[in-house]
């Protein structure tokens, strides 16, 4: 897999596991004044904008520096935060917005069978990426306005 269908297969297995845990999914890939919101999803009286961050390996041998959520950098955060105001200021929301990433990590390519490696070729030649999630780490509230200035 390369870095691209990595990234859209961690969104599907993402949107997937929010959907699972009570999530409608309102929104996938929205481009908002040159950045992109990965996920919206809404939730009672939430409304999550959701990064997703995706690596293949063991979460367990992942440490603070390698975690994908270590990929969310503050920059990254204030492109993400522009882009959410933005969405809430053109559709008019009464729900508590929040900024959540989910962390997703997939089956290492040392792991995969010879079998799993041509079935994930052929998917890959119709857009559909099949690789196998080992874990999914929700991080609700991930980082959050305070100190931000539009």
């Amino acid at each position: 897999m390369n870095k691209a269908q990595v990234g859209k297969r961690g969104e599907q297995i993402a949107a997937k596991y929010l959907r699972r845990n009570g999530y409608d999914v309102i929104e996938k890939n929205l481009h908002i004044s040159h950045e992109e919101l990965d996920i919206i999803a809404v939730n009672k009286d939430t409304i999550a904008f959701v990064e997703v961050k995706t690596r293949t390996g063991y979460p367990e041998q992942a440490d603070y520096l390698s975690a994908p959520a270590s990929a969310v950098t503050y920059k990254k955060q204030e492109h993400l935060l522009r882009a959410a105001n933005t969405y809430l200021a053109k559709n008019a929301c009464s729900l508590q917005p929040r900024m959540d990433v989910i962390e997703v990590y997939l089956t290492p390519d040392s792991c995969l069978r010879p079998i799993d490696k041509l079935i994930e070729k052929i998917t890959a030649l119709f857009g559909v990426p099949c690789r196998r999630a080992l874990h999914v780490n929700h991080i609700e509230n991930a980082f959050g306005a305070h100190g931000y200035r539009p």
